[in-house]
């Protein structure tokens, strides 16, 4: 029902279905998530914190990426650097918080090599992560690796054909290439599967 509610744009009519399903630490993620999504960041980073404190690793790292990424979009990324670092440092096959840093640098303006390097750690960790790719894709963009650009950005289409962003960014690099007719083929797939999706 909460994500009927989500759906359907009535969110606050799901904050109590969320509650309600908040017993253990996935029900505590999700409703952490509900908050961040109606921007309730100080509600959000108050179950994180908890969650972080606790001794399930799977949670802690749930909730550390969640905290991260609110520190980030809040203007404090230094925190949310430390974060991902801690993390990466603890565990370093972890493909979304070597993700989250590639992202991050990559809107930091860090030279692009840099959120590469991370991009790759998380593709190596994890290559079924679409977000993994689809970063990788960004990073090489930036670091004019078009090749290895493209690469991730099929790899990325073929985990979901259904994610139009990748098929966006194929049809651009066809393009820039000379190839018109894969870059039309790519924006043709990317608006059937999602017309609306900008």
């Amino acid at each position: 029902l909460a994500l009927l509610y989500v759906t359907t744009r009535r969110p606050e009519k799901a904050e109590p279905h969320f509650r309600s399903l908040a017993t253990d630490s996935d029900g505590r993620i999700a409703l952490a998530d509900y908050y961040m999504g109606v921007r309730r960041h100080a509600d959000a980073l108050r179950i994180l914190q908890e969650l972080a404190q606790s001794g399930e690793k799977r949670a802690r790292r749930a909730a550390l990426l969640r905290m991260a990424s609110i520190h980030y979009t809040g203007g404090n990324k230094p925190e949310a650097h430390r974060i991902l670092d801690g993390l990466i440092a603890e565990w370093s096959r972890n493909a979304e918080a070597h993700t989250a840093k590639a992202r991050m640098l990559l809107s930091d303006g860090a030279p692009p090599r840099t959120a590469m390097d991370h991009a790759q750690q998380a593709v190596k960790a994890d290559a079924s992560l679409l977000s993994a790719q689809y970063t990788l894709g960004l990073a090489a963009m930036a670091a004019r690796d078009f090749l290895q650009a493209e690469r991730a950005f099929e790899a990325a289409a073929q985990i979901n054909p259904r994610a139009a962003a990748p098929q966006m960014q194929l049809a651009k690099l066809r393009l820039a290439r000379g190839d018109t007719g894969g870059a039309v083929a790519a924006a043709e797939m990317a608006a059937s599967d999602r017309p609306d999706d900008p």
